[in-house]
């Protein structure tokens, strides 16, 4: 291999390792509120995924921060936790939840209270005509929670990786002719 590819190769394979995931997760933001209670839930924070997916689809939620009322959120259970049967499967396209969504623990005034944010449209449903709902671990159901999750974009280190790439394979492949040409004009 010419000094010219090995640079290359070395430059490039440094690009794709700066722009890998320190662990193998993703962070995506979640916030959601319903109107259409006098007290509304209201929660805001991040869900941490694995990178790689399950068997059955979807991507394990495996942490959680924000708050929730005011009051910190401080985990996320477990799956399959009385009494929410919660899959804490997260997918990139709508819906976004399964039936089951996802559960966690707050801090509140009273001591830890618990909470599953799902697709409402799926059985259980809340009996709302809306996406997702939350229930809290008395069965108190939330309908009509308007939740937006924030699903980040690719990292800009691996977009210049690529584009380096493909400059690179495009003048390795210019090169042998311009050295043809020049051979031809001796």
């Amino acid at each position: 291999m010419s000094r010219a590819r090995t640079t290359t190769a070395l430059l490039l394979a440094a690009l794709a390792a700066a722009s890998a995931p320190a662990t193998a997760s993703q962070i995506i933001g979640f916030n959601y509120i319903n109107f259409d209670e006098i007290s509304p839930p209201t929660a805001s924070g991040h869900l941490i995924i694995n990178d790689l997916p399950e068997p059955g689809g979807g991507y394990l939620i495996t942490g959680i921060t924000g708050q929730h009322n005011g009051d910190p959120i401080t985990g996320l259970l477990p799956v399959g936790e009385l009494p929410f049967y919660n899959d804490n499967l997260f997918f990139f396209t709508e819906p976004y939840l399964h039936s089951f969504g996802f559960a966690f623990t707050v801090a509140g005034p009273g001591g830890e209270e618990r909470y599953n944010v799902f697709n409402a449209l799926s059985p259980p449903n809340c009996g709302g005509q809306n996406e997702y709902a939350e229930v809290g671990a008395s069965g108190a159901c939330s309908d009509a929670v308007r939740i937006l999750f924030s699903v980040p974009e690719p990292p800009a280190a691996a977009i210049l990786a690529a584009a380096l790439l493909g400059l690179a394979a495009v003048g390795q492949n210019r090169r042998p002719r311009l050295m043809d040409a020049a051979a031809q004009r001796r």
